[in-house]
């Protein structure tokens, strides 16, 4: 199963809440030439909860905690990881048999990323090794991001833009695992910067992230590096 040789192509937008992940999907949507062949998966808050992944949902959100932090994280890890082998085995699968491009707003990095610190932080060890460990563990079941769009560099921004969307302030725990991880993104893009294309908020404006991203889906750059 590991490495399936897929037709079609899994791409990902990564980063931190108020980055802009929603607002590049819905723009990509309607401007993307090619749309019978292009699948866009919504982040776990903007789907459908029904069946079993709704289930799986309330297990993790029960204490309605914004990172569903339950003080278990491996536990966590295992419940989330649950939850995108069910969005990936009931949609994503499918549409890369079939030979389309699907775009996963946040995927398996999203959860390597954020239990890599919270594993780290109450059982200790290298959040870096933890997160490849997650993510490899992952990609053990399914197929993993060929190219993924990280949104990142001004966390202040993030936060803010976060926060007036859901209309709930961020408590200072939450505003520090997030900052946290909007710098760990960076690092452990820069690990891998043959899959990351790096999109800095703070210096790009959003006509040109839109650009370069479209360049990439339509396979016009799919080899830039930045």
């Amino acid at each position: 199963m590991k490495g399936e040789n897929m037709k079609g192509k899994l791409l990902s937008l990564e980063g931190i809440s108020g980055t802009g992940k929603t607002f590049y999907r819905e723009q990509l949507e309607k401007n993307i030439s090619n749309k019978e062949n292009i699948v866009f998966i919504k982040e776990i808050f903007n789907e459908v909860q029904e069946g079993l992944n709704k289930k799986i949902f309330s297990a993790l959100y029960h204490t309605e905690d914004r990172f569903f932090n339950m003080g278990v994280p491996l536990t966590e890890t295992m419940l989330l990881l649950s939850r995108s082998m069910y969005k990936y085995e009931s949609t994503i699968r499918q549409a890369l048999e079939d030979g389309k491009t699907v775009i996963e707003d946040r995927s398996i990095d999203t959860i390597a990323l954020y239990q890599a610190i919270l594993i780290a932080q109450k059982n200790g060890g290298n959040p870096l090794e933890i997160a490849e460990k997650i993510y490899s563990f992952a990609g053990s079941f399914r197929q993993l991001p060929k190219r993924t769009f990280l949104l990142y560099g001004n966390p202040d921004l993030a936060i803010s833009r976060a926060e007036k969307r859901d209309g709930i302030p961020y408590k200072p725990d939450e505003i520090k695992l997030l900052k946290a991880v909007d710098k760990f993104y960076s690092i452990y893009a820069d690990t891998h910067p043959e899959r990351f294309i790096k999109l800095d908020i703070s210096r790009e404006d959003s006509n040109q992230i839109l650009l370069r991203m479209q360049n990439v889906i339509e396979e016009k750059k799919l080899d830039e590096r930045r």
